[in-house]
């Protein structure tokens, strides 16, 4: 009987335990929180800013793709959106709308490094149109940390007053990022030709009966051409469309190469000489070309950029 009220308590402590690694789980999971900053304009026709912030990037972040709504309209709008210089690549939607589209990628892979906080992705400048009150819903497209894999952060709105309160002031946000440099590393095989000379042959002619003349006759050897050195080099276009986006690249190396061996970076590979491949969105991805010819071989690293259009 004891043995039985024993497994029973055992049993109810895995169940303890579980619940709570499941609410540990749920918690660290939601950690991110992507939100738009309230704000308090005082009146019809005056304006504020207004930023958008990740709160936290664990792993870095590479790019973004994000919706401003405003819920109801006609109480505030946005009218001008500027970026940090973190996302040197920037864009948005027509302004003064309802509706903004912002667009933000780090063409660096150092300027919001993995571990950063309170990173503002851009900041909206707001112009009062009637009192009340209206809310800035953000939705997410595209949001991607420094290995290419999605961000999804808990999303917070932000709340916009016009009139008939006193004024918020803005708080602004600024991330000190301490840039890492990424050295771009090129390989170049020399092939050393061999040239073996040819000897000098001398042939002997005796006459008879009286004279013996010798004759000497001079071979000059054909110098050998020396190759052209194996080098890999490569293009590729376009790197900005509609996703999915296909990428066309052609194979530039010199010294007339036989084999080639393509890495594009987000896990495909081809051994074609031009492959084309398609890329799913946004991104910064290291392609590898390995050429060879005969025993030699060369290999070129390149950073491609891959940039989609607004929808």
């Amino acid at each position: 009987m004891g043995k039985k009220i024993d497994n029973s308590k055992k049993r109810i402590r895995l169940v303890i335990v579980s619940l709570l690694l499941i609410f540990v789980f749920i918690s660290v999971c939601s950690a991110v929180v992507l939100s738009v900053q309230d704000l308090a304009i005082s009146g019809s026709g005056s304006s504020g800013s207004s930023a958008l912030v990740l709160d936290s990037a664990p792993n870095g972040l590479m790019g973004f793709k994000i919706n401003a709504s405003m819920v109801p309209v006609g109480i505030a709008r946005p009218v001008s959106v500027s970026f940090p210089s973190a996302f040197s690549w920037n864009t948005n939607t027509t302004l003064p709308a309802d509706e903004v589209r912002v667009l933000g990628l780090d063409m660096t892979k150092s300027a919001v490094p993995a571990g950063s906080t309170n990173v503002t992705l851009c900041t909206f400048t707001m112009e009062g149109l009637s009192e009340g009150s209206t809310e800035v819903v953000p939705t997410i497209f595209e949001l991607t940390d420094d290995n290419n894999n999605p961000i999804e952060p808990t999303l917070k709105n932000g709340t916009i007053t016009v009139g008939s309160v006193t004024p918020t002031p803005t708080v602004t946000q600024t991330v000190t990022v301490t840039p890492t440099v990424t050295p771009t590393i090129t390989q170049t095989a020399t092939a050393t030709p061999t040239v073996t000379p040819t000897p000098t042959v001398t042939q002997t002619v005796t006459v008879t009966p009286t004279v013996t003349p010798t004759t000497t006759i001079t071979v000059i050897p054909t110098p050998t051409p020396t190759p052209i050195p194996l080098v890999a080099n490569f293009s590729a276009s376009p790197l900005t469309g509609n996703p999915p986006l296909s990428v066309q690249f052609v194979d530039n190396s010199e010294g007339t190469p036989t084999k080639w061996r393509w890495n594009f970076g987000d896990g495909s590979y081809s051994s074609e000489m031009n492959p084309l491949h398609v890329y799913g969105g946004i991104g910064r991805y290291t392609v590898t070309l390995e050429v060879e010819n005969n025993d030699n071989t060369s290999i070129i690293r390149k950073v491609v950029y891959v940039q989609t259009n607004s929808e």
